[in-house]
């Protein structure tokens, strides 16, 4: 998928449809769902258990080989925010691993991450899905809600999301600036191009309701903040894929942070003055891209200097000053 190539707008919207067909198969989701709560409830005998799908696949932005997020909620959420590995943390991973290798009809048990936030990989065998299983963190449940809202109110956004995703792939990106990167940054573009609110001011007079943090946020029109919603078409999405590059190009990630909560450049040394008081600043990083919600969270760590090096040449490859005759 060329941006300057005359199949540009055809292929994607056969991207987009895709996506949109893996994002509206009820029947396989539904099938998963109850795969999952039926592998697990009868290791948690008595304990109510809710099954949340989320990610790219969830979202539309998702192609076929993409993995699918599955939040499991154990028991009532507490609605406090803990990131500490507690014996009953240790406990949950332990009987949903155990609930998995006794079901291996249905499963493939990949791999288990018992870190910060504890991870079960599975593969679904009845639709060969590789599935990521969580029930710690729900903030990156929450947050897909935030982004489909935002999807919402600029529908370009998730078309530049998916051109993004597969020209990274082109480019040998995909493994650093993968989906929840690329969102992360056409949001920010979009908010310093005046076309989304900042996500602080989506949540005015909200009180966190996953303390310390805030995962909910008011359904405000474009209109309260005196933006339109950008037309999706060939032309302005051409045009808008191209400022996108431009920006990004030459973008000092050295000095200045991706903020969406705040939706503006702001150089990393007077972060903290502005964010909330609990606020800890991350381990220092080439790149800082700032989760929407888990505001001491850099979704960039990853990114290295030569991944960063390549990604800002490939920009400038693409840039609006380098647009070719379409051919």
């Amino acid at each position: 998928m060329s941006l300057n190539s005359e199949t540009f707008w055809q292929s994607l919207l056969e991207h987009v449809s895709m996506a949109d067909i893996i994002k509206e198969n009820e029947e396989l989701n539904n099938h998963i769902k109850n795969d999952v709560k039926k592998t697990l409830q009868w290791k948690f005998p008595n304990t109510p258990l809710q099954v949340r799908l989320f990610g790219s696949r969830i979202m539309g932005v998702g192609r076929s080989e993409s993995d699918l997020d599955i939040f499991v909620v154990i028991g009532n959420s507490s609605g406090v925010y803990n990131e500490k590995l507690t014996p009953n943390v240790h406990f949950n991973l332990r009987t949903i691993v155990s609930a998995i290798l006794d079901n291996k009809t249905k499963w493939e048990l990949t791999s288990v991450l018992d870190r910060t936030f504890p991870l079960v990989t599975v593969l679904h065998k009845g639709t060969n899905i590789k599935c990521d299983i969580n029930f710690l963190n729900r903030m990156s449940c929450d947050q897909n809600q935030l982004v489909n809202y935002i999807f919402k109110l600029q529908p370009i956004a998730r078309y530049m999301v998916i051109f993004l995703r597969a020209w990274s792939q082109k480019h040998g990106l995909s493994r650093c600036f993968r989906s929840h990167i690329f969102i992360l940054l056409v949001i920010f573009f979009l908010q310093v191009q005046g076309h989304l609110p900042a996500i602080k001011d989506l949540q005015t007079d909200l009180v966190p309701n996953v303390a310390p943090w805030t995962s909910n946020f008011h359904e405000f029109p474009l209109s309260k903040f005196g933006m339109k919603e950008i037309g999706v078409n060939e032309n302005k999405t051409r045009q808008i894929l191209h400022e996108f590059f431009k920006l990004y190009s030459t973008f000092p990630f050295h000095e200045l942070v991706v903020c969406p909560y705040l939706g503006k450049r702001i150089f990393r040394r007077k972060l903290k003055d502005l964010m909330p008081p609990w606020f800890k600043y991350p381990v220092k990083s080439p790149v800082f891209i700032q989760d929407l919600i888990l505001l001491d969270h850099n979704k960039g760590r990853i990114i290295k200097p030569h991944n960063l090096w390549n990604f800002q040449d490939q920009c400038r490859n693409m840039g609006y000053w380098n647009m070719q005759k379409p051919q």
